[in-house]
């Protein structure tokens, strides 16, 4: 029997999630505004880097809005949504995170490229964005089952996690679920970061060599700058899908799906999960100067539409102090005229 969560770690999640909601759709806006504003990062110059990390933003971007419908149904237990939904929501999920790590992959492979045969013909952009394309078509053809398997049903039951939900997968046998979250694990998670891996330690080799070619102190430290960046990002990525990915192996060829606590477990795995696509825009800002120069003119302009308020509010302020200066002014001197008239009126009716 599953255990019900306490309140207070509903309440520290439903925190966590708006936290990471809000710094998502906000972080990723920012950093397609960094890269449409640069064009230096979407130059030759720098191997069409930017281009990459634009893709990677829709990506998690993609991810973010689908967080609301997640909540809602994992917190009622119920899917108030369409059947048509019930059947994209899960792919576009899975097809999201397959196009994140499959855009490290060919951004780190063709940064292992660059580094390594440094004399041969640069990635045209032309290239760059077939390559992009066909990130999309692949993770959208690994998510397609998910069209097909997931289903709305009226009866559920809450002894084990698969049978608490209305919107769930339906396989014809249990083997052929194994073989999906198999199939899931090896091409969305560990072959990409094990191909991941075999490249910056090739590209690591090729930094370290004393007679590296065609790379002047600024060029390679330029080099080694943009590789830091990717091995956080690609660590991001590992630590923050680990849980989930675990947890779904651990129900499908364990005991998993029975435990008291998986349901709460899942739940904060999905947290960890949405966790990575919050970071990206932070560790870009944390690392990239380009970034980082970019979110910190943001902040002047934000400052400086506040001391534009304010600078306002003191000259209608000073306007409106010298207004009633000048109309007591104007008082003044008409109690003055009134005076003096009132005066030679009595000098004249006593002569």
């Amino acid at each position: 029997m599953l255990v019900t969560e306490p309140l207070a770690s509903k309440v520290i999640r439903f925190t966590l999630y708006s936290i990471v909601f809000l710094l998502t759709i906000v972080g990723n806006i920012m950093v397609v505004m960094v890269i449409m504003k640069n064009r230096k990062l979407r130059s030759i110059e720098t191997y069409y880097y930017g281009y990459y990390l634009l893709n990677l933003a829709i990506a998690d971007f993609g991810v973010a809005l689908q967080i609301p419908f997640a909540v809602v149904y994992n917190e009622s237990g119920d899917w108030p949504f369409s059947e048509f939904l019930c059947k994209v929501i899960p792919t576009l999920l899975v097809a999201g995170v397959c196009a994140s790590v499959l855009t490290l992959l060919v951004l780190t492979y063709e940064r292992c490229y660059s580094i390594c045969y440094p004399l041969r013909p640069k990635l045209m952009r032309n290239k760059v964005f077939i390559l992009l394309a066909l990130v999309w078509i692949i993770s959208f053809a690994v998510a397609s089952p998910e069209l097909v398997v997931y289903k709305l049903r009226d009866f559920v039951s809450g002894s084990q996690i698969q049978n608490k939900y209305p919107c769930a997968e339906h396989w014809s046998s249990k083997q052929q679920r194994q073989a999906y979250t198999t199939f899931l694990f090896t091409f969305s998670y560990l072959l990409p970061l094990i191909l991941i891996l075999v490249a910056y330690l090739s590209i690591l080799y090729e930094l370290r060599r004393s007679t590296t070619r065609c790379f002047g102190p600024k060029e390679k430290h330029h080099v080694k700058k943009i590789v830091r960046v990717l091995i956080i990002v690609v660590a991001s990525f590992a630590i923050c899908y680990l849980p989930e990915k675990a947890l779904f192996i651990w129900i499908d060829y364990g005991s998993g799906g029975s435990h008291p606590y998986i349901d709460i477990l899942m739940k904060y795995s999905y947290f960890f999960s949405w966790l990575n696509s919050c970071l990206n825009p932070i560790i870009y800002g944390a690392v990239d100067i380009n970034f980082r120069n970019f979110y910190s003119s943001i902040l002047h302009r934000c400052s400086g539409v506040k001391a534009y308020g304010s600078s306002i509010k003191r000259k209608m302020s000073i306007s409106k102090s010298s207004r009633q200066n000048n109309t007591a002014a104007t008082t003044d001197s008409s109690s003055n005229e009134a005076m003096e008239s009132l005066a030679r009126i009595e000098n004249t009716s006593e002569v």
